[in-house]
């Protein structure tokens, strides 16, 4: 199984409109660059504005995780942009899960994931379930466990 280079994806500019890092709401371009298969860069207004990784845990199980966009540029589309750009190059037929802050539920959610029940909490491989409580230990605010569906 095979994941999508650089080469493959269309890094092109999309348009969101929003507040830019100045405050004004305006029409804005984002370029999103995947760099070496597993990692995303932003790129807004010639700055960098964020990043997100796909890390593979086992051969067909991916972590979504890393995804920080600098405060001066949130609120722009780039959080979802290196979301759909890193799930766009994940590898074919494998289970992508992601760790996300409590308040950020409802974007995911709009990503196409969805919380993983308690009940099927045996069926997620030990190191997800480990971070996912490292997390919550050391963290002030909630983590969750979602699965891409």
């Amino acid at each position: 199984m095979e994941r999508k280079n650089s080469e493959d994806i269309a890094s092109e500019p999309s348009t969101a409109r929003g507040d830019d890092a100045n405050g004004i709401t305006n029409l804005t371009q984002i370029c999103v660059q995947l760099i070496g298969g597993d990692t995303a860069i932003a790129i807004y207004k010639g700055g960098y504005a964020g990043l997100g990784r796909l890390c593979q845990i086992e051969d067909t199980v991916l972590e979504l995780g890393g995804m920080h966009v600098r405060p001066n540029y949130r609120r722009l589309g780039i959080a979802r942009k290196i979301v759909q750009i890193l799930l766009e190059s994940k590898i074919t037929g494998s289970t992508v899960y992601c760790l996300p802050f409590a308040h950020l539920q409802g974007f995911y959610e709009s990503e196409g994931f969805k919380e993983v029940s308690k009940e099927d909490f045996v069926k997620v491989p030990k190191e997800i379930l480990e971070k996912h409580c490292w997390c919550n230990e050391t963290y002030p605010h909630k983590v969750l466990l979602l699965k891409l569906t």
